[in-house]
């Protein structure tokens, strides 16, 4: 494969990029800054993206800084003018053995030359485990998706020989390029690019940033993720917040917001997925090592964090207490000891033994641990949540759900559900579980769903938002976000759901839960169950109309300002705060 010459000054670069797509490996980090940058996204104290998986520059204040120190912004300047926004950012990790396919960016990835991307490598940098480019490609005017479709094959089918030969149809000079890159370098493409990336170390993870960036008045959509292969789409109804890094951002081409605070902010989770390669890093000094995944709110709860812990053998992660939130605990590997005591100073908790696919729900403030019993280290993986609370009479105590308790799934049916939970908790109008076992090519269509969904894989490979996860993995979905599921691998794949259904779907489910008879007294004479149902479901709905129409009237009065240019940024910003934090204005 080709390799590019390294440029040795900032002026070099543009030409070089017109000509070829991409810049040779930069640095841009200091080994510290890579370190102390993964470090602070493993300490669980990093903001969660915002609105979507490459909204983390709008979220945390330390990524931002990052994507804007100036040598970066000089280079952009060059390539893409004085008027720059950043759009995206995200932390990268590639598992050992694994490729992302060749693809070209569906949000930057029109024939315009209007977007940049800068990746950066954080951690186990190397040529094997970096990007592969072909090179001169973002001039063809077509992506890699609608080449391929044309001759019949789908994402992850070509090889690169196939890939190469389609690209010299367009340039004879087009060659695959895999540029020798380490730690705290960055590479510097066309948001057109062909493009692929490999982990083929045996072992080591890699770790790496993505900064993606755009002209000042050229508009970014978020990619349905449910149409990877071509004809690919944009959701047109749905902006991301971008942050003008240099020069004037556009307001009316974008959803401008200021950039994040010292400190960073906390921002809705949208939706996660990730596989969990084990064994975790372990730390024998201590009684267990957290690795925190995500936290934050999201559009149904105030607050949802979820961690994987490694507990030492003999030991406990602390004494039983009990605080605000709620939990469920799901052993991933080992086996545990699970202790819920009546008080912090009960002398004898009652204790459970788990194995590993066992969980636990523990309600708010009742006093509850686990011990590590066995001679290895126990993986477990923890959610916890508060909200409002609830006017509930009888919320759910604690309650334990031991797989092997079940009966066999049923290997005659493509998908099979067990259902093991079904209640309301102090801060959930319901808390439902099942258990889904999914045969080797089955898989169902994506939706969203009107409550926040955690799924915890536990046996097989599945696809789902685009991702391919092996067991152990964690996929969490907040309300209304599309989802699907298929199973890519060739055992049946075993996976536990959890449907978390917040405080505005009590309503509803309380007269769900309603003792079911033809009718139920009231003031006026007999009103039947179904019509109470459709009286709540009817004043939700003309809620959200009146919802939907204060929106359009903002977005009009904001069209009609004679002073929009001039006032845009702060407006956009103040609509923000609106639309994400305040939950003044709903989406229609």
């Amino acid at each position: 494969m080709a390799e590019l010459a390294v440029f040795s000054e900032a002026n070099d670069l543009p030409g070089d990029f017109s000509r070829d797509g991409l810049s040779a490996p930069f640095g841009l980090l200091t080994d510290a800054q890579c370190k102390l940058t993964l470090d602070f996204a493993q300490s669980g104290s990093m903001a969660t993206p915002v609105v979507w998986g490459k909204g983390l520059a709008v979220a945390e204040r330390f990524i931002f800084d990052i994507a804007t120190r100036p040598m970066l912004i000089n280079l952009l300047n060059d390539i893409l003018g004085e008027d720059i926004i950043l759009w995206g950012a995200c932390l990268i990790g590639r598992r050992p053995g694994t490729a992302k396919p060749w693809h070209c960016d569906i949000e930057s990835a029109s024939p315009q030359s209007n977007f940049a991307s800068v990746w950066v490598g954080l951690e186990n940098t190397e040529r094997a485990s970096g990007m592969t480019f072909i090179r001169r490609s973002h001039r063809f005017g077509r992506t890699i998706q609608e080449v391929q479709s044309d001759h019949g094959l789908g994402r992850g089918e070509p090889d690169d020989e196939m890939v190469l030969a389609w690209a010299q149809e367009f340039d004879a000079e087009s060659e695959i390029v895999r540029p020798d890159v380490g730690d705290g370098q960055a590479i510097l493409c066309d948001g057109r690019i062909w493009h692929g990336s490999q982990n083929e170390l045996a072992q080591a993870d890699r770790t790496s940033l993505l900064l993606q960036y755009a002209r000042g008045d050229a508009s970014v959509y978020m990619p349905d993720l449910t149409r990877l292969e071509w004809p690919t789409r944009l959701i047109v109804d749905q902006r991301p917040p971008v942050i003008g890094v240099s020069g004037y951002a556009d307001p009316e081409a974008n959803l401008v917001v200021p950039a994040p605070m010292p400190g960073g902010t906390t921002m809705p989770i949208t939706t996660f997925a990730q596989s969990l390669s084990l064994p975790l890093e372990r730390d024998p000094e201590a009684s267990h090592k957290p690795h925190y995944l995500f936290r934050g709110p999201t559009v149904t709860l105030q607050h949802m964090s979820c961690h994987v812990s490694v507990l030492e053998p003999g030991r406990s992660p602390h004494a039983p207490m009990g605080h605000i939130n709620e939990e469920l605990l799901i052993v991933l590997d080992g086996e545990a000891e699970i202790e819920i005591a009546s008080s912090p100073d009960n002398p004898d908790p009652e204790k459970t033994h788990f194995l590993a696919g066992d969980f636990v729900y523990h309600p708010a403030i009742l006093p509850h641990t686990l011990r590590n019993v066995g001679d290895e280290p126990v993986t477990y993986l923890m959610l916890k949540w508060r909200s409002e609370p609830l006017e509930i009479d009888d919320p759910l105590g604690s309650t334990l759900v031991r797989l092997a308790e079940l009966p066999g799934r049923d290997d005659t049916k493509p998908m099979s559900t067990q259902a093991v939970l079904s209640e309301p908790t102090a801060f959930l109008a319901e808390l439902h579980s099942h258990v889904t076992d999914l045969q080797p090519g089955a898989s169902y269509p994506p939706h969203g769903d009107d409550y926040d969904v955690a799924i915890v894989l536990l046996q097989g490979q599945i696809e789902t938002v685009g991702e391919q996860l092996t067991a152990p993995a964690i996929a969490y979905f907040a309300r209304d976000q599309l989802h699907g599921m298929e199973n890519v691998g060739d055992i049946p794949a075993r996976y536990v759901v959890f449907e978390l259904h917040g405080p505005e779907l009590a309503t509803r489910h309380a007269l769900r839960h309603q003792p079911r008879s033809l009718g139920v007294d009231t003031a006026d004479g007999k009103v039947s169950v179904l019509q109470l149902q459709q009286d709540a479901l009817s004043a939700e709905n003309d809620r959200l109309k009146a919802d939907a129409a204060k929106m359009r009237a903002h977005v009009q009065w904001m069209r009609n300002s004679r002073s929009w240019r001039y006032t845009g940024p702060i407006r956009s910003a103040l609509f923000f705060v609106r639309t994400h934090l305040l939950g003044l204005e709903r989406s229609s």
